[in-house]
């Protein structure tokens, strides 16, 4: 699944923009998606899985149960092969959480996160950062 799935990340990455996707490519690559996951699930079914060990039968339902969003990246272009951004943007929140900031509620979480959205967009924007934050104020 690993090497499918890179393959497919490969394939939408390396399509010039506005190119169209091929459609019989799109169908081979849910096909073997498919496949990859009823071989999966059939192991489990001629050996259940212990109580110990469930990641991969829990990871093959939810890749089962969560098909269409985790494939939407092939069919629709604006949404993205991998969610690095996120996670970088995320992560720098998380460090800051272990640091200093104490989030008393789900509220704080919320204003935290619009705040650095804000402060995100204003830094891709040219020009003086602390200016348009003192704008806002």
């Amino acid at each position: 699944m690993h090497a499918l799935l890179q393959e497919m990340i490969h394939y939408v990455n390396g399509l010039e923009s506005g190119a169209g996707r091929d459609p019989e490519k799109l169908l081979e690559y849910e096909t073997r998606y498919d496949q990859i996951l009823e071989r999966a699930l059939a192991e489990y079914a001629d050996v259940p899985c212990s109580d110990y060990y469930r990641d991969g039968f829990n990871l093959a339902t939810r890749l089962k149960g969560y098909r269409d969003s985790h494939l939407l990246f092939l069919h629709d272009s604006r949404i993205p092969a991998t969610n690095t951004l996120s996670e970088r943007l995320l992560r720098n929140i998380k460090r800051k959480q272990n640091q200093a900031v104490s989030l008393r509620s789900n509220k704080s979480l919320e204003f935290l996160c619009d705040s650095m959205s804000v402060l995100f967009l204003m830094r891709q924007e040219d020009g003086n950062l602390y200016e348009k934050v003192s704008a806002v104020f």
